[in-house]
């Protein structure tokens, strides 16, 4: 198969790939049975900071994980705004110019990859964590104590505002439901309506 320019150029020198270690999280396109996995990497803080993936698909599905990788080395996970699967789409779009018809369910595996990849690794840490002080959102580390604090100090803040100042449900989303019933319960406590 003849690709793309652009194509050919992210799996030239994939920077990202890495062959043999544990995935995540996974998918697979059965009807040429190719599967792609990401593994996500946390710093010292917890936070999740780095992905890798692993993959026996064609160029389509290399150039779709090396971006992704790329945006969350560089980037981490502050930009992904609760959809992993939205953000994963967008920024595979905004890099590959023209996605043929016959190659859009090698980037949508792909997609599902990722967004499996971050619900596995927030299981997966909600069970590695021994202390388990509450923690709510996996992505930036953000403890339930956390969230009390900031509703404390804030008591005007609504669950934008908090979102916004602790990262809690910025990153993949999968935090987002208990954000939600956290910042409902401490407002019912604290006598103050909710108005969405």
């Amino acid at each position: 198969m003849n690709y793309p320019e652009q194509i050919l150029k992210l799996c030239k020198e994939p920077g990202f790939y890495a062959d043999g270690v544990a995935l995540d999280g996974r998918a697979a396109k059965f009807d040429c049975g190719t599967v792609i996995g990401f593994r996500l990497e946390r710093d010292s803080s917890g936070k999740i900071c780095r992905a890798s993936y692993s993959t026996n698909g064609c160029g389509y599905m290399m150039a779709a994980a090396e971006i992704l990788c790329r945006k969350i080395s560089t980037d981490g996970v502050k930009n992904l705004c609760g959809d992993v699967s939205e953000w994963a789409s967008d920024a595979i779009k905004k890099e590959i110019e023209e996605i043929t018809a016959e190659r859009i369910e090698c980037v949508n595996t792909v997609v599902e990859a990722i967004s499996d990849s971050f619900f596995s690794e927030r299981e997966d840490f909600l069970a590695r964590d021994d202390n388990n002080q509450g923690l709510v959102c996996t992505c930036f580390s953000i403890t339930e104590g956390d969230i009390l604090n900031f509703l404390e100090s804030n008591p005007k803040a609504d669950l934008d505002g908090l979102m916004k100042a602790t990262a809690a449900g910025m990153g993949c989303g999968a935090c987002r439901l208990l954000l939600l019933e956290i910042y409902e319960a401490q407002r019912v406590a604290g006598g103050n309506q909710i108005h969405f």
